[in-house]
C-alpha cells in the first residue's frame, strides 16, 4: 500500500496540535515503563491523535517514526518489513469491520510497544550503553536495530 504524507500545512498543524502531548512525554524512557503505567494511556492518546500525518489508511509506520523522532527515548520506530514480521506471532488477532481499522491499528501498536518495553528491561540496554556510548543513540533504536538484524539473519532467508 502506498502511503502519502499529507500536505505540509496539515502535517505541521497535526504536530502542533499535539505539542503538549509530546512535551508531557519528552523525559520518559521506554526502559522506565511498565505496561500498566499511566504513560501508556498518554502514548495511546498521542498515537490516536496523529491521524493527520497520513492520507492512507495504514498509519502505524508513519506515526511511530514521527513519534520516535520527537520522543527518541520512548517510542521505537516500527515497520512492516522487520518489526511486524518479528512480532507476528504476538500481534493481536483482531477481526473487526472495515470501519474499525483504527481500533485494530491502535491495538497492534500497543501490543508491539508493550513487547518492546519488556525487551528494553530484559536485555538491559542501559547497561550496554554505559559500556559503549557508541552502541546506539537511544534504547528504542537499539531495539529496532536488533530486530532488523535478527529478521535479516533468521527470517528473510526462510522467506526468500
Amino acid at each position: 500500500m502506498k502511503e502519502l504524507l499529507t500536505e505540509f500545512s496539515k502535517f505541521k498543524k497535526c504536530i502542533l496540535d499535539n505539542k503538549n502531548r509530546f512535551i508531557r512525554l519528552k523525559n520518559v524512557k521506554i526502559n522506565e515503563l511498565n505496561v500498566n503505567h499511566l504513560v501508556i494511556t498518554q502514548i495511546k492518546e498521542l498515537y490516536d491523535n496523529l491521524d493527520g500525518l497520513m492520507e492512507s489508511c495504514s498509519k502505524l509506520v508513519a506515526k511511530t517514526k514521527i513519534m520516535h523522532f520527537l520522543l527518541p527515548n520512548l517510542i521505537p520506530p516500527m515497520d512492516r518489513r522487520y518489526t511486524m514480521k518479528f512480532f507476528k506471532k504476538y500481534l493481536p488477532t483482531i477481526k473487526l469491520e472495515k470501519d474499525k481499522e483504527k481500533e485494530k491499528e491502535i491495538k497492534i501498536f500497543l501490543g508491539v510497544f508493550e513487547k518492546m518495553i519488556k525487551i528494553s528491561k530484559d536485555l538491559d540496554f542501559e547497561s550496554l550503553r554505559e559500556k559503549d556510548k557508541e552502541f546506539t543513540p537511544n534504547i528504542p533504536k537499539a531495539i529496532d536495530n536488533a530486530i532488523i538484524g535478527w529478521v535479516k539473519k533468521n527470517l528473510n532467508k526462510k522467506i526468500n
